[in-house]
């Protein structure tokens, strides 16, 4: 059964998401401009796995604070969703900017990535992280 919900971020965002499935969290991370529907073909992942969709700040059914957002932001966003969900640690799967989301957020929080999935993505311009 999905669960869904906001919550409110330390920036003040709203951020929309869902959760189905029980065990391991695995948390799918999207990429610029996309929403939640995105993961359509990854629900039946729900079967072996705690999934954790959401909408990052700016699209979906999360809130629309003004711009521009940088990546610190976006790490927040994922940071407080995690901790709001009494996620301690996750496995994150990451597409396009969502990917870069995932690789900024496993560096600052090392702890709480048990590992990462990451497509069509990268880490930023000439090895620079990104900003």
């Amino acid at each position: 059964m999905t669960r869904n919900g906001t919550i409110k971020t330390r920036g003040g965002a709203s951020i929309y998401y869902e959760v189905d499935g029980e065990g391991e969290p695995l948390v799918l991370i999207e990429g610029l401009g996309y929403s939640r529907w995105m993961w359509a073909m990854q629900r039946p992942l729900a079967k072996s796995a705690m999934l954790v969709i959401f909408d990052n700040r700016g699209v979906g059914l999360s809130s629309r604070p003004r711009g521009p957002y940088s990546m610190n932001d976006f790490v927040n966003d994922l940071e407080d969703l995690m901790n709001a969900l009494s996620i301690v640690e996750a496995f994150l799967w990451g597409v396009s900017m969502g990917g870069m989301i995932a690789m900024a957020f496993a560096r600052r929080n090392p702890d709480k990535v048990r590992g990462l999935i990451l497509g069509e993505t990268n880490f930023g311009i000439r090895s620079v992280p990104p900003r």
